[in-house]
């Protein structure tokens, strides 16, 4: 989902839940978000909606086409309202508590698309610590950020690498890149950029072999 935030864009922020969780605590956790602006819970419909409140420019640069006629349009609607909605960071804080800490893992990306890394440590101090330290596990591809992250000091970081640390919490945070495919067939091809930057985790392909690498 993509998070409100101090930022020039929407945060890019992933919910990894446990499947030993009953689908009620799921259906709970997703009717908590509330998408900003129109102040709806999160569904379908809402997407639907908020795409309805963009003007027909900004609608038609996400695939809405010359004209009005997207806005008869269910699937088209959906399309561009999952593309350019936002969670408030009020209702996500809520819908995070409504799931132990040990049945859910958060992923956010660092310098990737949507990463917290665009965000003014300067001047956003607050910002910039309540996202690093929400993280359960980084989207990062450069080796330096992974050193930073996983607390390996190294002769470019040694300078700062204690304060960074602080700054996401006071302990070492796994790194983790995928080959970005969208479906089944994409997951076969590995972009160029993410060619060589596979993660293999050795455990259990469940939620609990995932949240080890904590």
């Amino acid at each position: 989902m993509r998070i409100e935030s101090a930022t020039r864009h929407r945060i890019n922020i992933h919910v990894i839940l446990s499947d030993k969780l009953p689908i009620q605590k799921l259906k709970d956790f997703k009717a908590t978000l509330n998408v900003r602006i129109i102040n709806s819970c999160l569904s379908d419909d809402a997407l639907r909606e908020f795409a309805l409140e963009l003007d027909p420019a900004k609608a038609n640069k996400h695939g809405a086409g010359e004209g009005d006629d997207y806005k008869n349009d269910p699937e088209k609607l959906f399309q561009i309202g999952a593309q350019t909605a936002e969670i408030t960071k009020e209702s996500f804080v809520k819908a995070l508590e409504m799931i132990p800490a040990d049945k859910r893992l958060v992923m956010i990306p660092y310098d990737c698309y949507g990463g917290v890394e665009s965000i003014d440590w300067k001047t956003q101090m607050a910002e910039d610590l309540y996202f690093l330290r929400l993280g359960d596990l980084f989207e990062e591809r450069l080796q330096d950020n992974i050193d930073l992250f996983t607390g390996r000091k190294t002769p470019a970081n040694e300078g700062f690498i204690k304060n960074f640390q602080i700054s996401i919490g006071g302990r070492p945070k796994p790194c983790v890149s995928g080959s970005d495919g969208h479906s089944i067939e994409g997951f076969k091809t590995w972009q160029k950029k993410t060619n060589t930057k596979k993660t293999w985790i050795k455990a259990d392909p469940t939620f609990e072999g995932l949240r080890q690498i904590v």
